[in-house]
């Protein structure tokens, strides 16, 4: 799973699902908040799908944060004011760039029940939409045919 697909999957998963890996992570490694969580107004880009032209949606509230585990950076940012939310996803963001550097023994175990973890909640999510997806599908107005 790479980068985006880990972000997307994190960001959809509920807070509890996130916590019990931090706290996990908070015991295996030293946490750090470099920039704690603080919320801001970002402007939001769109792009016009018939003429393909950008822009500007609107101001959307966004938390974001930066810690270290263990000496390695990770960033979470969420959309709304979600303090929790963006901490979690940047202590877990941290913990994949073990995989890069030299992966400690004490990492493997935790890095590896993670990713396990990620593609059980990437199938989940999945199912998820896909029911929403036949949810509206099945209201859907069929004009051709329509008389």
């Amino acid at each position: 799973m790479d980068s985006k697909q880990r972000t997307k999957v994190l960001v959809q998963s509920s807070l509890a699902n996130l916590l019990p890996w931090v706290a996990k992570i908070k015991v295996t490694g030293v946490v750090k908040i470099i920039k704690p969580v603080k919320t801001a107004l970002v402007m939001m880009r769109a792009k016009d799908a018939v003429a393909g032209q950008i822009f500007n949606l609107g101001e959307v509230l966004v938390s974001d944060c930066t810690v270290t585990v263990d000496e390695q950076t990770g960033y979470g940012a969420v959309t709304g004011d979600q303090p929790e939310r963006a901490e979690a996803i940047a202590i877990l963001d941290a913990v994949f760039f073990f995989k890069n550097k030299n992966l400690t023994a004490k990492w493997s175990g935790l890095l590896t029940a993670i990713q396990l973890w990620l593609k059980e909640e990437a199938q989940e999510q999945q199912k998820e939409q896909q029911k929403e997806f036949q949810l509206v599908e099945r209201s859907k107005v069929n004009f051709d045919t329509m008389e």
